[in-house]
């Protein structure tokens, strides 16, 4: 049976409950994204050492296992900390949506949030006591967040994950992740590629 309710304005709501620790979607993201970033500064150590002169085998291998340690270190601790967010939003990730012919919003519910911005406000103090700008930014910008809306105009690129019944949609800098039941996969997606640019990008 679909969990999907229709209103009378022709709007979609349903809401979807992601265990943190069984769909791994939400971690797999984060460790991506710390992957480009120290892809991203393995790349710029190496062309400096080109562009000094001083590139040789030897120092290229000091240079790519000094960054795996780095990779690795931290890879562990984003794993703890995902652990440790999981374990306080209890084991799960419970989230609303509501789709239109214009677009679709991700909503985490209210409860949720405020557990969230707690962890954000640690995160953001933690980082500027220890001076690290990032930690203290991406803390303060968890903190303001608690729905995404995606217009489906502005839409780039489509991806249907099934096997973790994730869709995601790529708008501009904008990443929105959709997350639907298994029974009413097929039905969103269609919904959602039917109204998305003919240019997008789709990979279903």
């Amino acid at each position: 049976m679909s969990d999907i309710r229709r209103d009378e304005n022709g709007a979609y709501t349903w809401v979807y409950e992601l265990h943190l620790m069984r769909n791994p979607v939400v971690l797999l993201v984060l460790l991506k994204i710390f992957f480009w970033i120290f892809f991203g500064l393995w790349t710029l150590m190496t062309l400096a050492s080109v562009l000094r002169g001083h590139l040789t085998w030897r120092a290229l291998w000091i240079d790519a296992r000094m960054m795996l340690l780095i990779c690795a270190f931290m890879a562990a601790l984003t794993l703890v900390g995902y652990t440790v967010y999981a374990a306080v939003m209890g084991w799960r990730y419970i989230v609303v949506f509501t789709m239109d012919d214009r677009g679709i919003e991700h909503r985490q519910l209210p409860q949720q949030f405020e557990k969230a911005e707690g962890l954000a406000a640690v995160s953001a103090a933690l980082g500027a006591r220890a001076g690290r700008l990032s930690a203290a930014g991406a803390g303060l910008n968890a903190m303001s967040h608690d729905r995404m809306f995606t217009e489906f105009c502005h839409v780039r690129r489509v991806k249907a994950v099934r096997g973790l019944h994730t869709i995601k949609l790529t708008e501009g800098l904008e990443h929105n992740q959709i997350y639907v039941p298994q029974e009413d996969f097929d039905f969103v997606l269609d919904y959602i590629l039917a109204r998305v640019p003919a240019r997008a990008k789709r990979k279903v």
